[in-house]
């Protein structure tokens, strides 16, 4: 099994974890009508922590995976995440994306813009009208939660990458 194919398996694994944690949590928040969404942790990881292709394979299939329980077209998902990593992965030589404060920040801003642009992608094919009160209480919530996961998923998909012996070269790491 070639490096990029243990990368892969290696953030699948890490990403099908915190899909099924944001799942139960989704399922407990349900009473409040309030929605975690995991998109800015699954990008941030992949772009951050991973090669052009494992991290874009990942992150297709997480979408494709959100995509499979979510009453959206299939692939609405898989495509706003693959936009947010490619963009992300553009700017990782700009970032000291080893620091974990540095990443918190890039998740966060992740989820923002990956929710915000779910939630556009939704309102255009007619799927329903979230108020703008639930769309901005679910961004409050995804931020804060994400804040609080984010050590935790980014030392999770680490120490996956260590254990299948799949972690950054060198030459693909930023310099400090």
């Amino acid at each position: 099994m070639s490096r990029a194919q243990r990368q892969t398996f290696a953030l699948l694994l890490g990403n099908a974890i915190l899909c099924l944690v944001v799942a139960q949590a989704n399922h407990g928040l349900a009473g409040w009508q309030l929605h975690l969404w995991p998109g800015g942790l699954l990008v941030a990881t992949a772009a951050l922590q991973a090669g052009p292709g494992a991290g874009t394979t990942a992150v297709f299939v997480a979408g494709l995976a959100l995509d499979a329980v979510a009453p959206v077209p299939f692939g609405t998902q898989a495509f706003v995440l693959l936009t947010g990593h490619t963009a992300l992965f553009s700017l990782r030589r700009r970032l000291a994306h080893k620091a974990t404060p540095v990443r918190v920040a890039v998740a966060g801003l992740a989820c923002g813009v990956t929710l915000l642009a779910f939630m556009i992608a939704v309102a255009v094919a007619g799927l329903g009208r979230a108020g703008v009160g639930r769309v901005l209480a679910d961004f409050v919530v995804s931020l804060g939660v994400t804040a609080l996961v984010a050590p935790w998923f980014f030392a999770l998909q680490g120490r996956l990458l260590d254990l299948a012996q799949a972690g950054l070269r060198a030459e693909e790491q930023w310099l400090d």
